[in-house]
């Protein structure tokens, strides 16, 4: 696979196009911009996801008003307090990508404890070092500012919760994401994918996930978009990143 065929796929969307995958087993790779930085969105929520399995599971949250960070799903359009574990928000966080607890989580993890875990594992570009409020009380859609990762840093923690038995709660969660039209739109039938998504301001639209194929073979896929005219158009873009998806997975098999 040439980076020349990623990238004419992100060319008829109007993006730029970042992509990284590799085998589970970590045997062979594939990627375009690979380690590029990129601002991942909600697809960051993985790497807080795993950064949970720390806390109680039980441990039960109270998020009212104050606690509102916008968004177009879940609690963010909520009128009255709600009250929920800790566990549960994690769900809530991976399956309908849910801002309000996603802030709430984060300020329980700290970005200190973010920061730690994403050295142990070696995701050398992926940081976290403010809430999901304050990056939309910014608008901030930058690559390098305080949300920032690169697709291998991407694929490098998807195989880490992959190989991490006590991440299966995660792995469980993001096989429900409801998200179905990039990744796995690709894939139809002949492939299980589990994966998170994300969006910011229709400048960058993203999902990285695991697709494993029928005969048992898994792959980390990482895949950016980032609209050279905002805003993207978010079909073409799910169309790129859906192609962009199937063409690597199918070099590397």
């Amino acid at each position: 696979m040439s980076s020349e065929s990623i990238a004419e796929a992100f060319d008829r969307a109007r993006c730029t196009g970042h992509l990284h995958a590799i085998r589970l087993d970590g045997r062979d790779e594939v990627g375009s911009g690979a380690d590029d930085p990129v601002n991942p969105a909600s697809v960051i929520k993985v790497l807080l996801a795993l950064a949970c399995g720390e806390l109680d599971g039980s441990q039960r949250l109270r998020l009212g008003d104050a606690e509102r960070t916008p968004g177009p799903v879940g609690l963010s359009l909520f009128r009255d307090e709600a009250e929920l574990s800790v566990r549960d928000a994690v769900t809530l966080m991976l399956t309908i990508s849910d801002n309000v607890v996603t802030d709430a989580l984060y300020r329980l993890v700290g970005p200190q404890r973010l920061r730690g875990l994403a050295d142990a594992l070696g995701l050398r570009a992926t940081r976290m070092e403010c809430s999901l409020g304050d990056l939309i009380a910014r608008h901030d859609v930058s690559a390098d500012g305080p949300l920032s990762t690169t697709g291998r840093d991407q694929t490098t923690l998807l195989r880490a919760v992959w190989a991490e038995p006590a991440a299966a709660p995660v792995r469980w969660a993001m096989q429900r994401q409801l998200t179905r039209d990039r990744l796995a739109a690709g894939f139809g039938g002949r492939a299980e994918v589990a994966a998170k998504s994300g969006g910011l301001f229709g400048v960058w639209r993203n999902e990285v996930g695991v697709v494993t194929l029928a005969d048992g073979s898994a792959y980390a896929v990482a895949v950016f978009a980032r609209a050279l005219e905002p805003p993207l158009d978010p079909w073409a873009a799910n169309a790129a990143i859906s192609q962009a998806a199937v063409t690597a997975v199918d070099s590397l098999r």
